[in-house]
């Protein structure tokens, strides 16, 4: 019987060395980028950048014109009930009113386009961010190619 436990003993470790798995394999390693690669990824991020800041400029703008359209709403309509029907100031408060309506056709048209840009703006930038996310750059080409950009941006 102590001979039986001692067998036992004996190639129980064997037996667990054998149903162990081979350890799994290390994952490939991801090519390198070129320098022309990553040269074109930093040109999209620059241009996504400069979309996003013309972008911006165009809401400011937007949102001052709006403020304006307002102000002068209230006031437009303040002036309502001060305006006798049938005269010529009712003709010129009318005439403002269609200046007042056609300036906000516009500002509603540029909206429009605006979230007509947006929509683009995201496009280009989702498509770049799935091309250049996972980029890999070795050392040397990455300072060689922030040292051209460096040099670019002196001139």
């Amino acid at each position: 019987m102590k001979s039986l436990i001692a067998a036992l003993l004996l190639t129980l470790p064997a037996g667990f060395a054998l149903a162990q798995t081979a350890p799994a394999p290390a994952p490939a390693q991801k090519a390198l980028a070129t320098r022309d690669e990553y040269r074109a990824c930093l040109k999209l991020g620059d241009e996504a950048m400069e979309r996003r800041a013309k972008l911006q400029q165009q809401k400011a703008d937007y949102d001052g014109r709006t403020r304006a359209l307002q102000a002068d709403m209230q006031a437009h309509l303040a002036l309502k009930d001060t305006i006798k029907p049938g005269t010529k100031l009712a003709d010129a408060y009318n005439a403002d009113g269609e200046k007042l309506n056609a300036r906000t056709f516009l500002l509603n048209a540029e909206a429009d386009q605006f979230d007509k840009d947006i929509v683009d703006h995201n496009r280009i930038s989702a498509e770049s961010s799935k091309r250049c996310s996972g980029l890999t750059v070795s050392q040397d080409d990455m300072k060689a190619v922030n040292a051209e950009r460096a040099a670019a941006a002196k001139k």
